[in-house]
Order: structure tokens, then C-alpha cells, then sequence
């Protein structure tokens, strides 16, 4: 029987430059955030396996292969024509550990939306907020958009505080997939 799952050499993966500013997209004081590659694999299939992780993203954990699967999709869409979804790793600067993930994507709705997503041992310890706060300028400053928004499931009450301390307004409520409320957050360019 041959096996399904997506097989990946040595050779088909990108080697990450010397210089590991080569694909920094920004930096707060804390964390550097760069381009995913396959070397992320492992901590990128931690990230998105875990369920308390995934709970208000998807509602579900990803099994491996699905955690595969977005990863090449995602690094696959580094280099589209008109991409509109940018998703890339966050690591501490010194110790250049993997601590998650951040996105701004085109919704469904055609708004620039933000996301992050943080392994369980690095929440509450302030990372969330400098994140965010990070993303936000990144988006606004550097990609040029005038707005950007965060839809949190109102059990989120971390996210919540989050966007809410770094002067995201609270805009609107509906239900969503996962049978609770979406509050929608909304920073806009002065």
C-alpha cells in the first residue's frame, strides 16, 4: 500500500541563508518574524496539532498530514502572483526557538484580517500583545492598508484583551462555524 502522505528530500527544501535576516519580515524587541520553511515542520505540526491552540481558530487540531499540507500550501504562496495570504513564523531572537505563527490574510469578506497563534508555553508571559502590536504596525506601515481587522471568538477572552490593549476598537458580533460569537476588532490609519 503507498502511503499518501507528501514526502519532502533534503533536496526539495530551501536551505535558510547564513545571514537569517534574509527573510525577516519584522522584528519587535523579543521576536523575529520570517518567512516559514520546511525546517519549521515539526514545530509548525506541533503548533497547529495541539487542540487548545486550534480551538477557536478551527475548533479541531490538525492531524500531521493536514499540518503538512497547509505548510506547503503556505510556503507555496510565498511566491504567487498577487498572493493575499501571508502567514509566517515567529521566533525569539535569541534562542531562535519557534514560538508560532502570525497571518494577515484577505477574508472571505474582502477585509485585511490578522491571526496569531502562540504554542502553550509561551501565553501569558506578554508575547501575544507585542505580536499583535507588531503585526498591526507591519500592516499598516509597511503593507499600507488602512484597516485591518481580528475576528475573536468571545470565549477568547485572552485574544480579546490582546487587540483590545493594542487600540483595536470593537466593531460588530455574529455567529461563527464554531457554534459561538465572533466580536470583530478593527484598527484603522489615522
Amino acid at each position: 500500500m503507498m502511503s499518501t502522505a507528501l514526502n519532502y528530500s533534503t533536496q526539495d527544501q530551501p536551505i535558510r541563508p547564513a545571514d537569517p535576516s534574509y527573510e525577516v519580515k519584522f522584528e519587535t524587541n523579543r521576536l523575529r518574524i520570517r518567512k516559514l520553511d520546511w525546517h519549521d515542520l515539526k514545530d509548525f505540526q506541533k503548533l497547529v496539532g495541539d487542540q487548545d491552540v486550534m480551538e477557536y481558530v478551527t475548533g479541531k487540531a490538525y492531524h500531521s498530514r493536514e499540518g503538512e499540507a497547509k505548510l506547503k500550501a503556505v510556503i507555496e504562496a510565498y511566491n504567487k502572483h498577487l498572493n493575499d495570504y501571508w502567514m509566517w513564523a515567529v521566533e525569539d531572537k535569541l534562542s531562535k526557538q519557534f514560538i508560532g505563527v502570525c497571518l494577515i490574510y484577505k477574508n472571505s469578506k474582502e477585509e485585511e484580517e490578522l491571526g496569531i497563534r502562540l504554542q502553550k508555553e509561551f501565553w501569558g508571559k506578554g508575547y501575544g500583545f507585542e505580536l499583535a502590536k507588531g503585526l498591526m504596525r507591519h500592516a499598516i506601515k509597511t503593507m499600507r492598508f488602512k484597516c485591518v481587522k481580528a475576528y475573536v471568538d468571545t470565549r477568547n477572552t485572552a485574544s480579546e484583551m490582546i487587540f483590545l490593549s493594542c487600540g483595536f476598537k470593537p466593531e460588530a458580533e455574529h455567529q461563527n462555524e464554531l457554534k459561538g460569537k465572533d466580536r470583530v476588532y478593527v484598527y484603522r490609519r489615522c
